[in-house]
């Protein structure tokens, strides 16, 4: 289990023994704590086994058991705590969100020009990595499969002499998935195309909503003026549909 995880649990784990410590909390609440505490441990723990939702929604149901919690505490040992704790925890969650939404967000470009829109087409290379999960249909790349003999596959373009070394460029795409998908997705970019692999960038592998939604990262030029661009797939249910590739340059 990773780290991060293993933290909440271990906060769990905590609150629900925190509560027993407090004589004004009626047993039934307490106990209630713990079945919420060791639910959300077990949640964390067995989350890959479970069906499309909780995978999907762990976050979020665990969150919603750690406030459930927080407000059983307060409201029976600290009544006249309730109001102000709110605001601390509103206050918290929010410092939260804009950190997250600092350190997540692309460089703060004063422009941005399109330079090229790349075509899906049979100029790229599909399944480089041997299996069968890439097609391309009605100028799309097309993700199936539950499997792939590395774990992982896809597809990917070079463009050589095309960047300005030293200048910062932004990649998009755009991705939709079907309804149910447990497959996940990934831009990657490198510059490892016969030269120095100097720069790497990727988003992280994550399942595209039904409704789609743009995958970007930016790229910055240090070390030659190349870029091989990959649609990587991890291998699930469903159905990924990747189109509308892009780049972008900024001026920072």
């Amino acid at each position: 289990m990773k780290s991060k995880e293993t933290l909440i649990s271990i906060t769990f784990g905590l609150l629900g023994l925190i509560s027993w410590y407090f004589p004004t909390i009626d047993l039934k609440l307490k106990i209630l704590i713990t079945i919420i505490a060791g639910g959300s441990i077990l949640l964390i723990f067995i989350k890959d086994r479970l069906t499309y939702f909780f995978r999907k929604y762990w976050q979020e149901l665990v969150s919603i058991g750690l406030l459930t919690s927080v407000f059983i505490v307060f409201k029976n040992a600290f009544p006249d705590l309730l109001i102000p704790a709110a605001a601390v925890i509103l206050t918290s969650i929010s410092i939260s969100l804009l950190i997250s939404f600092k350190y997540r967000q692309n460089s703060i470009y004063k422009t941005k020009v399109l330079i090229k829109t790349i075509a899906i087409n049979g100029s790229w290379v599909l399944n480089h990595w041997q299996s069968n999960c890439a097609s391309i249909s009605n100028s799309k790349m097309i993700f199936t499969g539950t499997t792939a003999p590395q774990g992982t596959d896809g597809s990917h373009i070079d463009l050589i002499d095309f960047l300005e070394i030293g200048s910062i460029y932004e990649i998009v795409c755009f991705a939709k998935s079907d309804q149910n998908t447990t497959a996940k997705f990934q831009l990657w970019c490198h510059d490892k195309t016969g030269q120095i692999n100097g720069v790497s960038e990727a988003t992280p592998y994550k399942t595209p909503s039904t409704k789609g939604e743009d995958f970007e990262l930016n790229f910055k030029a240090d070390f030659n003026q190349n870029i091989r661009i990959h649609l990587q797939y991890e291998p699930g249910q469903g159905r990924i549909e990747i189109s509308d590739v892009r780049i972008y340059k900024l001026t920072v």
